[in-house]
């Protein structure tokens, strides 16, 4: 890959559009950038997939690095946003100086999928650590995560300025277990309110919630409107909907604070590939590192696992199950209503057999699970307190031993895991559709 370079004088007040991958060094003067000012001698790396618009405060002279697929160009001023998002995010922090002694700031930031939420979020965070503030970011777009990996909504801390959320490193997260938001509606908005209650207990100043993109449809309203009225927030910015804006105005009557600011019109859009790509390097950055871990289940809550939250049967059922279903049972555990079974790998089973099954043993339903499926499924770690504070993947179960092998980058005490529906392959890719349960 060939690199060219281009050294550029900008004017006091100019502005440029950037997109990655490219590196640009400020030689002179300086240029606001990510809601961040650089000064003569700082080096900025724009990555792949990221478009940046920055303004020369004084006149600068910049010099550029630019990788095949970077781009620089001039826009006209109605393409480019850059001063109502100045505005936006300078207003949102003198008002913030102004909310009662000791709750945060909560700004909850909505609007379409690449409508640019999270590049304002990394705005609005940097013009508030340049202005002395505590903040907090809270990741609750699960599909396309940026601080913790996806499935996960995750809290982080930023001390220092940054571009992308990717930089950051999750503080504590809460596993919803599906990276689509819509059958997960309520996992995220208990998420979210956990997470609030970490930044509260931290006396943060200012709290900002990063959402998914799914705003089509009346669903997709009702469930902005429920986050909405769950957190309280002090202000919404809506993002390049200016329909979605209107829709929430008028429904939770708070006009004077839900904000709507335009997308840039020259934006970097990601097809279905660059997001499996991105996601693939969110799972990368958790596990590439994680160290392999042995837990016993009897000393641990296994949370999400059918065969952990029933009562153990396997000792007494287990030969006439097997007997009725001619395959090997690992493990049997009773549930209201339902049996969960783990067999061997080999074991195949018909409707007609598990209608059968659930008839003898009188219950609604028998859930299956063949001993291998729990390789790859994602998983959460709770700490001694049972908060939720790391990531792991499941290796393998070892019923016959009661032992748990997990891999994770957690090194404290492990209380308990909260196992998902995710499964991803040894390089980290999405291992096929969710299924009822893996564990």
């Amino acid at each position: 890959m060939r690199e060219s370079k281009a050294r550029i004088l900008v004017p006091a007040g100019s502005i440029y559009r950037v997109s990655g991958p490219m590196t640009i060094i400020v030689e002179e003067g300086r240029v606001l950038l990510g809601g961040w000012v650089y000064k003569s001698g700082d080096k900025i790396s724009i990555s792949s997939y990221r478009s940046y618009a920055f303004k020369a405060l004084e006149q600068s002279v910049v010099s550029l690095i630019l990788m095949p697929g970077s781009s620089i160009e001039k826009p006209v001023p109605e393409e480019e946003p850059l001063e109502k998002w100045i505005e936006v995010a300078d207003n949102i922090i003198s008002s913030c100086d102004h909310e009662d002694s000791g709750k945060p700031c909560i700004v909850y930031v909505t609007g379409p999928t690449d409508s640019g939420k999270t590049s304002f979020c990394s705005f609005l965070a940097n013009r508030a650590i340049a202005k002395n503030k505590s903040v907090a970011i809270i990741d609750a777009d699960v599909g396309q995560s940026d601080i913790g990996p996806p499935g996960f909504i995750s809290i982080a801390f930023p001390e220092k300025p940054f571009l992308w959320m990717r930089e950051l490193w999750a503080k504590e997260l809460v596993l919803v277990g599906s990276i689509t938001p819509s059958p997960v509606v309520g996992r995220i908005i208990t998420g979210i309110k956990r997470l609030l209650e970490t930044a509260r207990s931290k006396n943060i100043d200012l709290v900002i919630i990063d959402s998914d993109g799914w705003v089509s449809g009346m669903q997709a309203l009702e469930y902005r409107i429920d986050v909405v009225r769950s957190i309280d927030p002090s202000y919404i910015v809506v993002v390049g909907d200016d329909v979605l804006h209107a829709s929430l105005s008028k429904i939770i009557g708070m006009n004077n604070k839900i904000v709507f600011i335009e997308s840039p019109k020259r934006v970097i859009t990601r097809n279905r590939t660059d997001r499996r790509f991105l996601r693939r390097e969110s799972y990368k950055k958790y596990f590439e590192d994680a160290k392999e871990l042995e837990i016993s289940i009897n000393d641990i809550v296994v949370i999400g696992s059918c065969l952990f939250s029933g009562i153990n049967i396997t000792n007494s059922l287990s030969n006439t199950l097997s007997n009725n279903m001619q395959c090997k049972i690992l493990y049997a555990s009773q549930l209201p209503g339902s049996i969960c079974l783990l067999v061997s790998e080999d074991c195949e089973l018909s409707r007609t057999d598990l209608q059968g099954l659930a008839n003898t043993m009188n219950v609604g339903e028998v859930l299956v699970i063949r001993k291998g499926d729990e390789k790859g499924v994602i998983a959460s770690v709770l700490d001694d307190k049972m908060r939720e504070v790391a990531p792991a993947i499941i290796e393998s179960l070892d019923v016959e031993n009661m032992v748990l092998k997990i891999r994770t980058r957690y090194k404290g005490v492990v209380k308990g895991i909260v196992v998902s529906k995710l499964k991803i392959t040894r390089d980290f890719e999405e291992a096929g559709k969710p299924t009822r349960y893996l564990i």
